[in-house]
Formats: structure tokens, C-alpha cells, sequence
């Protein structure tokens, strides 16, 4: 099974309000989580945040603990999808990239957190994104 990493980059407007970032997938420009492959020689968190620089320009502090994995059916172009679980871990975004290696293939845009769950499709991610919502609120009670 291949494995995977994804980050929800998170930060808190002027106002104190949780906002998450997505970024559009490259073929179908559905919104999703920044992930990719585990890069052989970076722990599954330190990968994550690679891929969320390389996809959104996105530089911050990511958790070692991870809110929850999920599997999913990636296609590698060629033959069958492969299996592949994907480990997901919270992103404090310290800063932006006006520019990034993926800009031309993507967009990115904050959210709050009910539209980003009215935004991604897949029923898994918006189970996690829930998980990390109910772990943020016992580390800023209102």
C-alpha cells in the first residue's frame, strides 16, 4: 500500500476565527487537502508539509501527531488504482508564497471551516476536518 501524507492548513483571522486553506486537485479541480507521496528519507509529517510549500506556497508548523488517516484508491496513469492510506496532520500557516512550484496548476483559498466541509466531497476528509474542528476548540475554549 503506498503511503501518503496531507496537512489542513489552519490559521486564525483578525477576528479569532478558524479558517482552513484547500487547494483544487490538478485534473478535476475538486477541492482537497494538500498530500502527496512520503518523500524516502522525511517523516510522514515533514513530507506533508513539503507538499503543502510545492502545492500552495505554504510554509508553517506541523504537528508530529497526526487528527486521522484515511484510504483511498490513487491512479498512477497507468493500470489499476492503487491502495493507498494517507496520514493527515494539522499546519499552523506562519506564511504565504506569492508565488509557489505548483501556482499554475492550482488555486488556493481560505475558508471557514463549514464551507470548507461544504467544499470537499470526499466523506472521509470532512470526518477529519470535524476531528481537528472538536481538537481546536478544547485548545481555545471560546
Amino acid at each position: 500500500m503506498k503511503r501518503m501524507s496531507a496537512v489542513i492548513p489552519y490559521r486564525h483571522n483578525s477576528e479569532g476565527e478558524l479558517e482552513i486553506l484547500l487547494v483544487t486537485s490538478r485534473r478535476r479541480q475538486h477541492w482537497v487537502l494538500p498530500k502527496g507521496k512520503v518523500k524516502d528519507g522525511l517523516l510522514p509529517n515533514a513530507s506533508a508539509a513539503r507538499e503543502a510549500y510545492e502545492e500552495a506556497g505554504l510554509i508553517g508548523t506541523v504537528s508530529p501527531e497526526t487528527v486521522g488517516s484515511y484510504r483511498q484508491r490513487k491512479s498512477t496513469g497507468i493500470g489499476a488504482p492503487e491502495a493507498a492510506e494517507v496520514l493527515v496532520y494539522p499546519m499552523l500557516v506562519l506564511s504565504e508564497n506569492a508565488t509557489w512550484p505548483e501556482m499554475d496548476q492550482r488555486k488556493r483559498q481560505w475558508m471557514s471551516l463549514d464551507d470548507a466541509l461544504q467544499s470537499i466531497r470526499s466523506r472521509k476528509i470532512r470526518h477529519i476536518l470535524e476531528v481537528f474542528w472538536a481538537r481546536v476548540k478544547v485548545d481555545r475554549p471560546d
